[in-house]
């Protein structure tokens, strides 16, 4: 990225301002640092930073309630405010759409009936052994279920597993769907225009991924988000298969 920053200096003498749109995978501290500390002999380049965050690192953020969402922005509602992200003071823009909750909690309720049929087999099929060796089995089974810990397990004096939801767990979660974590370094930005800005430039590059996996187009396959000095090497020798010699 540093290089990427070097070059667009040396090739468009007149910027001055750069901003890096970043999806929240490849935000981090140390990628912060060192896209803050560059140095361009070629012309001075401001950089800026504006990317997603992970909802699971701003917890507090996401219980926030519809009700203290004071804005709109087309068919989004907003909460803004001010926040510390990666050792940056930045503006914080939080979403909510309700088509995008529906999903996620549909995702979510799949999850949830996946887990509770896999504890459920797992004890049904794991007959041999001590109960306490088998309920051991089964806590570990239940850690590793990406919906296991919305059920708490009891077996009774029987050796019958009793599964129950965890109500409260779900309902938590629940209130964490819909919602999207923007933030960005340049404070002169309006609400507006971070969510125009990131939404319009998220939804092209994830266009041009399609267009590359799209079979009607790109007959090279796999062709995933590999390094810029791979891609040409495997086109070259995709497509020179097929010529004839």
């Amino acid at each position: 990225m540093t290089r990427l920053i070097h070059r667009i200096a040396r090739l468009q003498h007149d910027a001055h301002h750069l901003v890096l749109i970043c999806d929240r995978g490849k935000n981090s501290r140390a990628n912060f640092d060192a896209l803050m500390a560059h140095e361009t002999e070629d012309a001075p380049l401001r950089v800026d930073v504006m990317g997603g965050l992970v909802g699971a690192h701003h917890r507090d953020l996401l219980a926030k309630p519809l009700k203290a969402y004071p804005h709109t922005y087309e068919n989004l509602r907003v909460w803004t405010g001010e926040r510390t992200v990666y050792g940056l003071s930045a503006p914080v823009v939080m979403t909510y759409h309700p088509g995008l909750a529906a999903r996620q909690r549909r995702a979510l309720d799949r999850q949830i009936q996946r887990a509770h049929d896999a504890l459920q087999e797992y004890w049904t099929t794991h007959v041999r052994g001590s109960s306490a060796s088998r309920q051991a089995g089964l806590g570990k089974l239940q850690t590793k279920l990406r919906g296991g810990r919305f059920w708490t397990i009891t077996v009774d004096d029987q050796d019958h597993i009793r599964l129950r939801a965890n109500r409260a767990a779900r309902a938590a979660r629940y209130q964490e769907h819909g919602k999207r974590l923007l933030f960005s370094t340049d404070q002169s930005l309006t609400v507006e225009a971070i969510l125009s800005a990131y939404n319009h430039d998220k939804v092209q590059i994830e266009d041009d991924f399609r267009l590359l996996k799209a079979l009607n187009l790109v007959r090279i396959q796999p062709l995933r988000h590999w390094e810029d000095a791979l891609c040409p090497s495997t086109a070259y020798y995709g497509v020179s298969t097929f010529v004839p010699s």
